[in-house]
Formats: C-alpha cells, structure tokens, sequence
C-alpha cells in the first residue's frame, strides 16, 4: 500500500543523501582548483608587477617546473617554484629575466605574468563548486528540519 507520509519521508531522506554527494563534489572543486584560483583572485584584487630570474627549470614529461627569485617593492627577496603544465606557452630559459605579478600583501602569492591570464579558469571552478557547496548545505538543513518536523508530527500521528 502507499503511504503519502512514508514517501514523503523517505523523498527528504533521499534528497539529503543527494546534497551530501553534491557538497562532497563541491568540496573537491574548491579543493582542486584552489592552488591557481587563490592567486587570481588575489591579483584582481590588487597586483603590482616585478622583474624576476628564472633559476631553474626542470623537464617533467612535456610539464615544467620552474624555480624562479625577485624582489617585490619593500626589497624582499622571495623564490618560488611553480608547475607549468604543457598545454601552456612555455618559452623560458634558465638565468633569463621574466615578468612576475605578486600580491602586495603577500608577496608570496606570485605568478608568471604572461600566465596569469591562465589562472582564471581555476578561479571560476573554484567559485563554482563553492557556490555549489553553499547551495547545497542551505537545502541539507531545510531538508533536515523537515525531517524533525515530520518525526514530530509522527510522535503524535
């Protein structure tokens, strides 16, 4: 036999197993495309441009990775080693002179200027899944106090 309240019930159960799964996949973009979003978003915030020198390179499979020092405004020294994935322009040598763009707060967020623009795909995933993960955690708590509600009104059916 159907029960309306039985399958009421059991919808708001499956649904919050569904927004668990969401919030998971959420949490995984963030998590993922955290490393090159942060900085993007950093240097919309505000950016200040330096010249630095590419220390080392190392060949990974067709992927870089690049060491490279410079010197923000205040005359500190900072090194960095970034990866550099092969679908990206790579033109550099080691010991050349190369553009960066840091964060002036933190000079430790830097980046490549002629790869910055790169980085805005990482922003926009990781501003998606959190937007997902939000969306999701406001539905698991209305769906929550639903199910309190209905077992409420079960204590007293």
């Amino acid at each position: 036999m159907f029960y309306p309240r039985e399958a009421r019930r059991d919808k708001l159960t499956q649904r919050l197993v569904y927004m668990i799964f969401v919030i998971f996949a959420g949490t995984v973009f963030v998590i993922m495309a955290r490393n090159d979003g942060l900085p993007y978003g950093s240097f919309l915030i505000q950016k200040e441009n330096s010249v630095g020198k590419v220390t080392k390179i190392i060949d990974n499979g067709g992927n870089y990775i690049l060491t490279y020092n410079f010197t923000d405004q205040s005359n500190g020294h900072h090194v960095k080693t970034i990866f550099i994935n092969a679908n990206l322009p790579f033109v550099y040598s080691t010991g050349a002179e190369i553009d960066i763009t840091y964060f002036p707060y933190n000079p430790d967020i830097s980046y490549v200027s002629s790869l910055v623009p790169f980085l805005m795909t990482s922003l926009w995933i990781m501003a998606i899944g959190a937007l997902l993960t939000l969306l999701a955690i406001v539905i698991s708590v209305v769906t929550v106090l639903g199910l309190l509600k209905h077992r409420r009104e079960d204590f007293n059916y």
